[in-house]
């Protein structure tokens, strides 16, 4: 599935509840721990 969101938040709008909750606590994860220097984009 291709998605024309520009951002992380764009797209997780787009799902559907049930999977933007799981998407969005994946999110924080993956971004806690992201080495320094590493950036999220789309």
């Amino acid at each position: 599935m291709q998605s024309k969101a520009k951002t992380a938040d764009e797209y997780i709008e787009m799902l559907p509840d049930e999977r933007a909750e799981i998407i969005s606590v994946l999110r924080t994860v993956i971004k806690k721990n992201l080495p320094k220097g590493f950036e999220e984009i789309m």
